[in-house]
């Protein structure tokens, strides 16, 4: 990825009576059926159409401020590997992964409700071409097949408990008093068949919220008897990568080894992608890679990420998509509202060593007296056989 996140530290609160930037938690208990827990595990847009529905449930008008752990499953439902992936991509750095439910179960798994074991078989894939067909266990590596008969005999219904956290203490307050202790269904499909059974006070499964805020009729009690365990959060945003971005960008322009050259541009080129521009130029952007290493380091009062190697995807001669290794050093620094990443450029190209491409190296910057420092590079994952024209290196 290339995307470039701030977490403003600055607004990380104590989790006091009176802070501001805190998740208020509580403890909710569900009764769900297999379906409705592999959909909510398994698939974004249900994990999404929770959040929203579990906002609506507690007065929350920012979906994106709920927050939440689910814990307490029955081990064997851990047990199972459940999620299945399908990759779509040539297997280059924009291939993505999509998740989805298991195949129908058979007649005869689907006609047992009360089993307790669950079993599946695969056929794996021997031809020639590759199979993109997966599945996983939850937090599992994914293997690849070609078709997966399911059969599910283990318990149809269970319970899981789920560590709440929102962001509106004073909305959950007068949700909380106005709940029923009735079973709550939380919404339609794909969500049908969960059940919202109980809200407890965070580590009291005896106390019920709604009783609690009864007993604590005001805001200010509340909080300080009903929500005693709060989490501090921070504020995050993303900078925007558009060319024609005016404000908390990340901005790269062409570079020129051949100082002479900046004279025939009245203005900067911007460029956003790394490699060749302005036909003897190189764009100071990062792009997208995976496997690099960072470090920080400081000069003339500015704090410089520097950032080495890495795998990335480039398009090759042929106009396929292809991966490479790269030993370049790119720094970025903030400057107003936005972030600007340019190359380091090696002082010699024709004599002087360098590392060959790499990823998954270490890096440290030491020795920055003065306003002087040294970038050490150590080990890492090279062998890059057969660089292409836009190996990137020295």
């Amino acid at each position: 990825a290339s995307d470039v996140w701030i977490y403003a530290l600055t607004t990380l609160s104590t989790p006091s009576a009176d802070c501001t930037n805190c998740g208020w938690t509580a403890t909710l208990l569900f009764d769900t059926t297999w379906q409705a827990f592999q959909n909510l595990s398994c698939l974004n847009d249900t994990a999404f159409a929770f959040q929203k529905a579990l906002a609506q449930t507690f007065n929350q008008m920012d979906p994106s401020q709920i927050q939440y752990d689910i814990w307490g499953v029955p081990d064997l439902v851990m047990a199972t590997p459940f999620c299945f992936y399908t990759c779509v991509g040539d297997g280059a750095a924009s291939s993505v992964w999509n998740a989805s439910g298991p195949p129908a179960a058979t007649s005869a798994a689907a006609s047992n409700s009360s089993g307790t074991n669950s079993s599946r078989t695969n056929s794996t894939n021997t031809s020639s071409t590759a199979s993109t067909n997966g599945n996983s266990t939850l937090g599992g590596t994914k293997t690849a097949t070609t078709t997966d008969v399911w059969s599910w005999t283990g318990p149809r219904t269970f319970s899981f408990k789920l560590r709440l956290s929102v962001g509106n203490v004073a909305q959950l307050f007068q949700a909380v008093r106005n709940m029923s202790t009735g079973i709550k269904t939380v919404g339609d499909p794909p969500l049908s068949g969960l059940n919202l059974t109980r809200v407890t006070v965070q580590d009291n499964d005896d106390l019920l919220l709604s009783e609690c805020a009864r007993l604590h009729s005001t805001l200010n009690d509340f909080i300080g008897a009903c929500v005693p365990i709060r989490e501090p959060r921070v504020d995050m945003s993303s900078l925007d990568p558009s060319l024609d971005c005016d404000s908390n960008c990340v901005r790269s322009y062409c570079q020129f080894r051949n100082l002479s050259r900046y004279d025939d541009f009245p203005d900067f080129i911007p460029c956003n992608q790394p490699g060749s521009c302005s036909t003897d130029g190189v764009c100071g952007s990062p792009g997208s890679r995976t496997g690099h290493a960072t470090s920080t380091f400081t000069f003339k009062g500015l704090t410089y990420m520097l950032i080495f190697g890495g795998e990335f995807s480039y398009t090759n001669a042929a106009g396929q998509s292809a991966l490479n290794l790269s030993n370049i050093v790119y720094a970025g620094t903030f400057q107003d509202s936005s972030l600007y990443f340019f190359q380091l450029h090696a002082l010699d190209t024709t004599s002087s060593p360098a590392p060959e491409p790499r990823r998954d190296a270490a890096v440290e910057v030491i020795d920055q007296r003065s306003g002087m420092g040294k970038l050490l590079v150590f080990g890492g994952l090279g062998g890059n056989a057969g660089l292409s024209s836009y190996g990137e290196r020295f």
